[in-house]
């Protein structure tokens, strides 16, 4: 994975700085990928049903957290549940790895 050490324990602290356990986050997409270059940072945050409208509205509070703790970059976050997990068909084909 092209994403330091140091740069995934920043993503996971402000992660949990922000959002209360339980939740699931994944990383995917190019940077999963050692041969490629470049790429911007694809997370995908899984939460429950009850808690999904409040985290979207925490987005940027999370991305302006994520600027902050490992400098401005594209970042791409996606949030959804886990009947959205099952039942689209992109999100379910995504192949990422939880940290």
């Amino acid at each position: 994975m092209r994403i330091s050490d140091r740069d995934l324990a920043k993503i996971k602290t402000v992660f949990a700085e922000v959002l209360p356990p339980p939740y699931q986050l994944r990383v995917f997409g190019s940077r999963l990928d050692d041969s490629k270059l470049g790429g911007d940072i694809d997370l995908l945050l899984i939460v429950s049903s009850d808690r999904l409208e409040q985290t979207r509205r925490l987005k940027f509070v999370i991305l302006d957290g994520l600027y902050v703790a490992i400098g401005e970059q594209k970042i791409d976050l996606l949030i959804v549940d886990q009947k959205q997990m099952e039942s689209d068909v992109f999100l379910s084909s995504l192949e990422g790895l939880s940290i």
